[in-house]
């Protein structure tokens, strides 16, 4: 479980549920003959979501997103988890100039996430959540996804809550656990995004039963991997 990993001071363990992400990824939502397939465009989604949608929003003058990348950000969001195509309708009505309003006034409000997040949700189907992805997805220092795998993982919080309180709880957790494994390794490459993508991971690995043994050996085979890769080589 990943709440053993989140109370794990080895470097070693964690370095190795990171790295393991985007194999972990692939082989969750690679279909299998036999088996419940997945999404077959889960892996191009996170892709988006990892790699492409944090380029587009940091690119602007002025940080926002657009009604077409939230609607995709749902779908991504979906598709890792309980598929509910309601909230995929619903979340079209919004706006153009609405989302890109609203999520330009979110982002101004960091680094208070709670308050950024409080306005994101302004928008129709979009709940504490959907508006840590949309956080995360351009400021992964400070903001990480509420992703269940995740939030399992940290101890102490009780029971998970899709509420503002408790993405407080677990926002605060979530860093304080980024600074100590930076100071551990006397570095700064840890960040709430990492810690929160290595709790999935871990989680992940050990419901499915996906081995991360050799993890650090494995090719980068693009997109996720390549990015965590460089950054976790960086001294």
């Amino acid at each position: 479980m990943s709440t053993a990993l989140y109370e794990n001071d080895d470097l070693t363990a964690w370095k190795t549920a990171l790295s393991g992400y985007d194999y972990v990824v692939k082989t969750r939502f690679t279909p299998v003959q036999g088996q419940r397939k997945p999404r077959a465009d889960v892996i191009a989604l996170d892709d988006w979501y990892q790699n492409q949608l944090p380029q587009a929003i940091n690119a602007r003058k002025q940080k926002h997103i657009i009604q077409s990348e939230l609607i995709r950000l749902m779908e991504w969001k979906l598709s890792r988890g309980r598929f509910r195509p309601g909230l995929t309708q619903m979340v079209k009505k919004n706006e153009d100039k609405q989302v890109i309003e609203i999520s330009k006034e979110a982002f101004s409000k960091l680094p208070d996430i709670i308050a950024a997040c409080k306005k994101l949700t302004e928008l129709k189907a979009v709940g504490p959540a959907t508006a840590s992805a949309i956080l995360c997805a351009a400021c992964p220092d400070e903001v990480p996804f509420m992703a269940d795998e995740s939030m399992a993982g940290v101890t102490d919080l009780g029971m998970i809550k899709y509420d503002l309180p408790y993405f407080e709880k677990y926002a605060q957790q979530i860093n304080k656990r980024a600074k100590e494994l930076n100071h551990k390794e006397n570095s700064s490459d840890w960040n709430a995004h990492k810690v929160e993508l290595a709790l999935w991971t871990a989680e992940i690995a050990t419901k499915f039963k996906i081995s991360l043994d050799n993890t650090k050996k494995r090719k980068a085979e693009g997109g996720t991997q390549q990015l965590i890769t460089k950054a976790l080589k960086k001294k």
